[in-house]
């Protein structure tokens, strides 16, 4: 084989030889400014929820590579922050116990994930239901993270899975501030 017809074969070998990349957040920890409020809840994510993957590709950080972001993971892992820093009798669960009926039950979901054009767009479906079972909240919040393209231009594939966590921990924090309020507002009126 000619070095000029091996040089034709690197752009196909390129693209076939990419990696997977799966993108959750680590060690997220941080404060929020909210009273701890003492009524029980139950915070159901379901396990199809808790497992649910959305690919991702950007021809800037790499036509190669793909992402496999998981969102339901990320809205585990910022409920497990900001929750128990809001209710005193907090727990995650995957499915509702029987019998276990003298507690508020908050449904929460992430019906809408994308990441495009350098920002993640989240949409956050919540239902909180009173410890007598009746409806209070069913909403859906949106959120865009703020832009990471330059971050991806000088970064590349490496940059990429960086730009995402923080794009979409932006998104989920704004989105569970408004939905802290929403809450803090029913529970006020109980």
């Amino acid at each position: 084989m000619k070095v000029s017809d091996a040089l034709r074969l690197v752009p196909f070998v390129l693209l076939a030889s990419g990696c997977a990349h799966q993108v959750a957040f680590q060690d997220v920890a941080y404060s929020i400014d909210e009273r701890q409020r003492d009524e029980p809840v139950l915070v159901l994510i379901e396990p199809a929820e808790r497992t649910r993957t959305v690919p991702v590709r950007s021809f800037m950080a790499g036509a190669a590579h793909s992402w496999e972001s998981e969102p339901g993971q990320m809205l585990m892992q910022v409920a497990d922050v900001e929750l128990p820093q809001m209710f005193a009798r907090y727990k995650l669960v995957d499915r509702l116990p029987e019998g276990d009926k003298a507690v508020h039950i908050l449904e929460l979901s992430v019906p809408e994930y994308r990441f495009e054009s350098f920002r993640a767009s989240v949409g956050v479906q919540a239902r909180f239901t009173s410890v007598d079972g009746r409806e209070l909240l069913e909403r859906l919040y949106r959120a865009d993270g703020a832009g990471r393209g330059g971050r991806m231009f000088w970064g590349g594939a490496f940059a990429m899975k960086s730009a995402m966590r923080t794009s979409s921990l932006e998104a989920f924090k704004e989105i569970f501030s408004r939905l802290r309020a929403d809450l803090n507002q029913i529970l006020d009126t109980l």
